[in-house]
């Protein structure tokens, strides 16, 4: 059996016929008499609607093709509004041309353009930060530019660092010319004027070039040599060109007191050119003209020159009082004489005359007359007179105590284990480099090596030598710093110094000492 259900989806009144008998739906047997014709109604109602339904779907795609259209207006047009005085996301972000070019920039001409305005009233971000047109200043206006304001109003970083034409912090440094402000000055300035200050401290005079030695006029001073190195007498008047020329004749007189053979030294710079300088040493009595003072001078050194009628500045610096007594050339060993002067002693009488090394005796005599013993009595067995007039005193010296002591650091080289004896006190134990095999030096016990507190004995292990171990016996080594006792290990090209400080304490230190 066939049937056909017209469905009210597509236009259908939701009936069904079949090619059967059915006496509902059935086109047999004379059913086709009453449902043919209402089927084929449905059939033509079905096409209808198929009809009217692609006729909207056609409509439907224009609709979308033109939304397609506005889409791509509003993505991608620039060569016109896209509706109304809107412009596309491209004009927007480059530009466009005509109408489609918005009139409040792009993003385009808001980053880059530099050709005045980008909506008539701003400039873009590149023309703040290098342009020349913007009237405030571009960004690189502000940093790096000089001679002129950038607004008319304020300078640029660079200007106020180092320019010339506003108060830059160059110019609070280093402007000698004026004041920077107006009012203040710059720190050299302040300097230099803190150094002339100085230099212009002391007697003032304005050169007088004459050379002969005779009141040289209030207020003046003259040399009598026009050559600095061959001057020996100043004429000063007893007037300085100080404002009211006061008289300072006392004051120049002080100048001879000293009872040194220099009295003291005079130097003398032009006012204005301090690099103009002689310096003389006052070498004897100054002599009071009334008006006038005559000073003898020894040259010393000069810089420069002065100018005739340009005004100088003295500073004397004076010299202390020569010592009480005198000391009388010798190439001998001075004493004293009892009356405050230094003479030469006599080899042999007041010391043991240099030469050939002395060996002094178990006792050696001394004569009385003139023999002061001195210091510590260390050593000294006896001192004794045989009676009250004796003319000569026995003196008991054990031998070590005769000993001078080195100049230099003898050397005791061991390649073999070794301990120490009393007379490596003050040398330097050397491990030689020739000696690779790991050696001990050992510092014995106070009860078998008494050395003397104060002993010091360094130990040098050379270059390419075996390791050095420094061991003690029963005393006590420490580690300086540190303060760790027990023996140490010195390493090649290491060197080390150990000091007795009591009678069983010792205390170490070196470079490659662990």
């Amino acid at each position: 059996m066939s049937s056909a259900y017209f469905d009210p989806a597509v236009g259908g009144n939701g009936t069904t016929v079949t090619d059967d008998s059915n006496v509902t739906t059935g086109l047999a047997n004379g059913g086709h008499r009453t449902r043919f014709v209402p089927a084929l109604a449905q059939v033509v109602a079905v096409a209808d609607n198929t009809v009217t339904k692609a006729t909207e779907a056609s409509g439907s795609a224009s609709t979308a093709a033109g939304h397609a259209t506005t889409a791509s207006n509003w993505a991608t047009k620039t060569d016109n509004f896209v509706s109304g005085s809107d412009n596309s996301a491209k004009s927007w972000s480059v530009g466009g041309t005509g109408s489609g070019d918005p009139t409040a920039g792009s993003s385009k001409d808001w980053a880059t353009k530099t050709s005045g305005t980008v909506d008539g009233s701003d400039y873009s971000s590149k023309e703040y930060a290098v342009g020349t047109t913007v009237p405030v200043g571009s960004a690189k206006e502000w940093s790096t530019q000089t001679g002129t304001m950038v607004d008319g109003v304020e300078y640029s970083a660079k200007e106020y660092a180092s320019g010339t034409v506003t108060q830059s912090s160059k110019q609070w440094a280093t402007k000698t010319s004026g004041t920077v402000d107006g009012s203040d000055y710059s720190a050299k300035y302040y300097a230099q004027q803190s150094s002339a200050a100085a230099s212009a401290s002391g007697a003032r005079w304005n050169f007088d070039s004459s050379t002969t030695m005779a009141d040289p006029g209030t207020g003046e001073i003259r040399l009598n040599n026009a050559t600095f190195s061959s001057v020996t007498q100043i004429a000063v008047s007893a007037l300085s060109a100080d404002s009211g020329n006061p008289d300072i004749s006392d004051y120049i007189l002080t100048w001879d007191d000293s009872t040194s053979t220099v009295k003291g030294v005079l130097s003398i710079r032009e006012l204005g050119a301090p690099d103009s300088i002689v310096v003389f040493k006052v070498s004897g009595t100054i002599t009071d003209n009334g008006v006038w003072l005559q000073i003898p001078v020894t040259y010393v050194m000069s810089s420069g020159s002065v100018t005739n009628g340009n005004q100088l500045v003295a500073q004397f610096s004076a010299s202390g009082d020569a010592a009480i007594g005198s000391i009388t050339a010798t190439t001998s060993i001075l004493k004293g004489d009892n009356a405050g002067n230094a003479v030469g002693a006599t080899a042999g009488t007041d010391f043991v005359a240099p030469g050939a090394a002395t060996t002094f005796s178990a006792t050696q005599n001394f004569a009385a007359s003139g023999v002061t013993l001195k210091g510590s009595s260390t050593g000294v067995t006896t001192f004794t007179s045989a009676n009250a007039s004796a003319t000569n005193y026995t003196l008991t010296i054990p031998a070590e105590t005769m000993e001078a002591g080195f100049r230099n650091i003898p050397q005791n080289a061991q390649s073999t284990a070794y301990s120490l004896v009393l007379t490596d006190a003050g040398k330097h134990i050397l491990h030689p480099s020739a000696d690779t095999t790991a050696r001990i030096f050992t510092i014995p016990a106070n009860a078998s090596v008494a050395f003397p507190i104060g002993s010091a004995i360094t130990f040098v292990n050379q270059v390419s030598a075996g390791v050095l171990t420094i061991a003690i016996t029963s005393d006590v080594m420490r580690l300086a710093g540190a303060g760790t006792t027990g023996s140490r290990t010195l390493a090649a090209n290491g060197m080390a110094t150990a000091v007795k400080l009591t009678a069983t304490d010792w205390i170490i230190s070196g470079s490659g000492l662990t």
